[in-house]
């Protein structure tokens, strides 16, 4: 079978290995449709050591996907994973037994494992890290269900109010599934800060009143129509960009919430001073990883526009794509297995 391997910092291969096989009543033997690239396989392609939050050895990389059972334990059939069935999931399997997993914070379990890389013609995951996806959603959309899990982990964690002024910085499928969930909660005059024209504009399509290019526009200007302008209530920051992290914390209105995801690199320190978030009574909120809630992800799909988030390039082309990634020319750009 053809698996992406990462040979050393930013070269790829298309390799011809083994595939693997069911060996657990629970497993699940799935072939890949597309596989997406994200913020942490960047990193990987990159080998950036100062992003990376654990060992980077190289290998098979990806952890985003959709695909079709082709083969599956008695246990998983049990459960609805029979040979056809389309399926997305989690790469992160949970220990279900130590203090965070009995707490429902999944995310931080002790035990946490990741399953098999996802850029890989076949891979095999137990049933319990997937989900069956809705008819009505496409494969290429099916492979957004992790980025959806992030968003919904976000705005749990952000106690977003309806009326609450939102601006979210970053036009990843991240930030704009963000802003359609922040829409559906009663968030107002939501604003987007992209540096890219192409994604401004389908923030707007997608439910944004306001966008704005942090770079070039004049933001005391740009949001200055917006009624009662003295900051913004929640401020979630998911541009990867320490530039726009250092920006964030001057958009928030007094008792405001910043919500952000990432390191922006290892030693960074937070670009905030403590005399700032004491005088607006500001909280802070990182939000990392999302715990258990895939039948959330699997009911919250069908409300979701999902299709203009996603970029299919082929899998000859996955250099290139990376590097396309890295850019940010689009909100999701997805390999495909053919």
């Amino acid at each position: 079978m053809k698996q992406i391997k990462l040979t050393e910092p930013g070269k790829l291969i298309i390799a011809d290995v083994k595939e693997p096989q069911i060996s657990k009543p629970d497993d699940v033997k799935i072939k890949v449709a597309y596989s997406a690239i994200n913020m942490e396989d960047i990193s990987f392609f990159k080998q950036d050591l100062n992003r990376l939050l654990w060992s980077s050895p190289v290998g098979t990389i990806g952890h985003e996907f959709s695909g079709v059972v082709v083969d599956a334990g008695p246990a998983a059939v049990e459960n609805g994973f029979s040979q056809g069935t389309r399926v997305t999931g989690t790469i992160y399997k949970f220990c279900g037994t130590c203090f965070y997993c009995m707490d429902a914070k999944e995310n931080h379990c002790y035990n946490i494992k990741m399953a098999s890389g996802t850029m890989s013609e076949y891979i095999v995951w137990s049933a319990s890290q997937l989900i069956k996806l809705p008819d009505r959603i496409s494969l290429q959309c099916g492979c957004l269900s992790d980025t959806i899990g992030n968003a919904l982990h976000a705005i749990d964690r952000s106690n977003l109010r309806v009326g609450n002024k939102t601006l979210i910085q970053g036009a990843s499928a991240l930030g704009l599934i963000i802003l359609q969930l922040a829409k559906m909660r009663g968030a107002t005059h939501i604003t987007l800060f992209d540096y890219s024209e192409k994604n401004r504009e389908l923030a707007l399509k997608l439910g944004a009143e306001l966008a704005v290019d942090p770079l070039n526009d004049i933001i005391p200007s740009a949001v200055s129509i917006i009624p009662d302008m003295l900051g913004y209530d929640i401020v979630i920051e998911v541009s990867s960009d320490y530039r726009l992290l250092a920006l964030a914390p001057k958009m928030l209105a007094r008792q405001g919430t910043l919500l952000f995801s990432g390191t922006y690199g290892l030693t960074k320190l937070l670009p905030v001073t403590i005399a700032e978030l004491y005088l607006k009574e500001a909280a802070i909120i990182p939000f990392y990883r999302s715990a258990y809630m895939l039948p959330r992800i699997k009911n919250i799909m069908d409300n979701l526009i999902l299709e203009p988030l996603v970029h299919v390039c082929r899998l000859d082309e996955a250099e290139d794509a990376f590097r396309l990634a890295q850019e940010n020319r689009y909100p999701k750009i997805l390999l495909e297995f053919p």
